[in-house]
Parts: structure tokens; C-alpha cells; sequence
């Protein structure tokens, strides 16, 4: 049931993201599962949660934040605790949140991980 409830969204188009920090405390809280689609960049305001890949190369998790601020070139800026920081990207898509699970990652990352962990176990006998 629970591997159902995330496989349909992922079947909409929706990306899920799981809020790993405080960063949302107050809006979205940590553990909760983000659902987002792909919006253009220009239908984006202050104020929206959007999902975006980590700017470092060794860094592959995926980051829910909301927006505080849109300058005058379309750069999105989000906070990081007291610093504004430049959602690393050009594209003219971004993701927005749709709709949010409390709570819901520990469970969904709970069965991802044990689907992880079986999958080495039966690989590493061949």
C-alpha cells in the first residue's frame, strides 16, 4: 500500500522529495514527503516550496526549499539559515511543491532502504 501510494504520483509526473532538514520548520516539517512538478520559472513567486538537486558534484540528494526572493534577472533565492543563497540553475523549468505528507519520508526512505539493502544482498551472490 505504501509503495502504491508513492509509485502514482511518480506515474502523474510528480518528483517526491523528502525533507532531510529544518530548513521548512513552521511550513513543511522534517520527514515530510514533497511532492513537485515542473513549472515554468517565470509562473514561480515568493513564497513557493521548489525541489532542487544539491549544488555540489558529491552531494546527490535532493533539497526542498521556498522561495524568499526572485531578483530582477530571474535568479531564485532561497534561505540557508540567515544567508540567501542562488538555486543552482538556468533551466526554464523548476520544480514546485504541489502538495506535502507530513511525515511520510521515514517510511517511504524505511522501504527504499530495505529494497536497497536487498538488492546488494542478492547481487553480491552471483
Amino acid at each position: 500500500m505504501v509503495v502504491l501510494a508513492f509509485a502514482l504520483p511518480t506515474a502523474a509526473g510528480l518528483s517526491r522529495t523528502t525533507v532531510s532538514d529544518d530548513s521548512l520548520s513552521g511550513t513543511v516539517e522534517r520527514g515530510s514527503v514533497v511532492f513537485a512538478r515542473q513549472r515554468p520559472v517565470a509562473d514561480l513567486k515568493v513564497g513557493d516550496i521548489i525541489t532542487f538537486g544539491a549544488s555540489s558534484p558529491y552531494d546527490d540528494r535532493r533539497l526542498a526549499r521556498q522561495i524568499a526572493a526572485i531578483d530582477e534577472a530571474g535568479v531564485i533565492w532561497v534561505s540557508e539559515g540567515e544567508d540567501l543563497v542562488a538555486v543552482p540553475s538556468d533551466a526554464p523549468m523548476q520544480a514546485r511543491a504541489v502538495v506535502d505528507i507530513p511525515y511520510a519520508g521515514y517510511a517511504y526512505d524505511a522501504v527504499a532502504d530495505g529494497a536497497r539493502s536487498a538488492w546488494h544482498s542478492v547481487s553480491s551472490l552471483g
